[in-house]
């Protein structure tokens, strides 16, 4: 929304010429020919692709979906920067052509989400901060670098008149 918004804005203000007619069905058909060279995304534009690729799953075929989502991910990732340097917008996370440092960086919190490491913390995690020393170590701020701290209980649940230092798990190493 952030991104979209200094986009629009830059539309506005005429910072940004707004593509015609011609140019949009042309960045259209760039999108759709980039998006070609990734398996499961084609699929979705390309339906005798899609389903060969059926078939090919159906028989134990199956594409390193890791690698797969990566690309997908990466792709999606790749649209987000071009409209944020089009809008310019105060960061900058690369463009249709590649992503840049703090692009790759959100590239690996977005294919770290969700994957609790093996750990199976049976928390329920519901955010960021509700992760275990282990997780934390894979997720870094896109600005600082740093890496989060467990806490003692869920985020949500937690006693939030305690000072930081008190909210933090007293078991993590030093």
């Amino acid at each position: 929304i952030d991104i979209a918004t200094y986009l629009v804005l830059s539309c506005i203000m005429g910072e940004t010429k707004v593509p015609s007619k011609e140019e949009i069905l042309q960045m259209n058909k760039d999108l759709i020919m980039d998006c070609m060279d990734i398996p499961y995304a084609r699929g979705n534009v390309d339906r005798p692709y899609n389903i060969v690729l059926q078939e090919a799953y159906d028989e134990g075929d199956i594409p390193d979906t890791q690698a797969c989502d990566e690309a997908i991910s990466g792709f999606d990732l790749r649209i987000l920067a071009q409209a944020a340097r089009d809008g310019h917008y105060p960061v900058d996370f690369g463009s249709m052509k590649g992503l840049s440092k703090l692009g790759k960086m959100l590239l690996e919190l977005e294919m770290n989400e969700g994957n609790d490491g093996g750990e199976g913390d049976s928390r329920h995690q519901t955010t960021v901060h509700d992760l275990t020393e282990k997780q934390c170590e894979r997720f870094k701020s896109l600005h600082t670098e740093n890496v989060g701290v467990p806490l003692k209980e869920r985020w949500i649940t937690l006693d939030h008149s305690l000072s930081p230092v008190d909210m933090v798990d007293g078991n993590q190493k030093k």
